[in-house]
């Protein structure tokens, strides 16, 4: 009795299931009748994440028409375009319409690391090949540095014929195995100018907001400091023009880059790291 009473349960259990609707891409009538069906499968609580993979997937069909941000296509296309999609979506339930979508995302926002990494790199290529060959700033000395865990100290000699007010240095971390090279910034404002000739120690403190990290200071042999810009007392940047505007370009991407960390370190959530504001500012282009 006990057997027969268990082997009724089970077959309740398995047979009784409500199976979740699924997609019928097989024609446009077919497709419509469908996706209301597994639409109205999704639970309320993810309806929203629901619509989103759909928004997601509907683009990726789109893709090879996507020229520089613009949708290349006539009404043929479009048809096609459309049939093609419904069709890629033929035999899923909503749950393999989000484990679908969750593969795009991940690989989407991996492609996006990488390509900001080699844009990372290239500018960090140019600003040191720049840097190489600036006159000015070469005359600009410093001493071996030393780093605590709070500030920097060394000897800076003016071998320019301006006054500096202010310099900027670039802290060049030597990469790990298989890691992009990290930066940090520096700055110096001298209260009394440093007149041409003049040698003077300085000590810089190590700001979070400018990169550094508490345990830097233990990487020394690993870090290089380099002076890209200077300012004179008449405020003249003694600088050439594209050395100033590759150092913009570096600094402007490496923001960018610690930002797509950020979002990257959410990936889990696409819904709210996939957004209109982020595509925008160039984290995932749209092909």
């Amino acid at each position: 009795m006990k057997k027969s009473l268990f082997l009724l349960i089970v077959l309740c259990l398995t047979g009784c299931a409500q199976k979740l609707p699924k997609v019928d891409g097989s024609t446009p009538e077919t497709y419509k009748s469908s996706i209301d069906q597994v639409t109205a499968s999704v639970p309320k609580e993810i309806e929203e994440k629901f619509n989103f993979a759909m928004g997601i997937l509907s683009m990726e069909s789109l893709k090879e028409y996507i020229e520089d941000g613009v949708i290349m296509m006539d009404d043929e296309l479009e048809s096609q375009a459309k049939q093609q999609f419904q069709q890629s979506l033929h035999g899923l339930n909503y749950k393999q319409i989000l484990a679908r979508v969750d593969q795009v995302m991940k690989a989407k926002m991996e492609r996006a690391r990488e390509q900001y990494e080699e844009e990372l790199l290239n500018a960090l290529d140019e600003l040191i090949a720049l840097r190489n060959a600036e006159p000015t700033l070469a005359k600009i000395i410093t001493s071996e540095h030393q780093i605590s865990d709070k500030i920097i100290s060394m000897q800076i000699e003016n071998g320019t014929k301006h006054s500096l007010t202010e310099l900027w240095f670039l802290g060049l971390v030597a990469p790990k195995e298989d890691q992009l090279p990290s930066t940090r910034f520096a700055t110096i404002d001298f209260d009394k100018p440093l007149v041409p000739g003049e040698k003077r120690t300085v000590t810089i403190p190590l700001e979070e907001k400018n990169g550094w990290t508490s345990t830097d200071y233990l990487a020394v042999p690993r870090i290089t400091l380099v002076i890209v810009r200077a300012e004179d007392t008449k405020k003249k940047v003694i600088i050439h023009e594209k050395f100033a505007e590759a150092f913009d370009t570096y600094v402007a991407l490496s923001k960018s880059y610690d930002e797509l960390l950020g979002l990257l370190e959410g990936k889990e959530d696409w819904v709210n790291t996939f957004t209109t504001e982020n595509i925008v500012k160039g984290f995932f282009p749209l092909k």
